[in-house]
């Protein structure tokens, strides 16, 4: 993906869906991703968006999904040890 396909996607669902469900009481989180950064991205942001929060990028503290994963492979190293050891 690059800056001018993400900013046709925040296009399509800014004006039809978020604005119509939110109004303009909403937030754009995003990572500093080169796609995220580009002038064409904070150019279109800086005109159609109130505020945008920007966090690192790859900051796994923010990403609950990156937590989840390294939970859930936790645990299977665990019980694979585990049947490892019991046969």
């Amino acid at each position: 993906m690059d800056a001018r396909f993400y900013i046709e996607i925040l296009e399509k669902h800014l004006q039809d869906e978020i604005n119509s469900m939110f109004g303009n009481n909403w937030r754009l989180q995003q990572d500093n991703d080169h796609k995220h950064t580009s002038h064409r991205a904070k150019k279109f942001l800086k005109e159609n968006v109130a505020e945008v929060i920007n966090l690192p990028s790859n900051s796994p503290d923010l990403n609950p999904i990156e937590n989840l994963l390294k939970e859930t492979q936790n645990y299977e190293c665990q019980v694979s040890w585990l049947n490892y050891n019991i046969s």
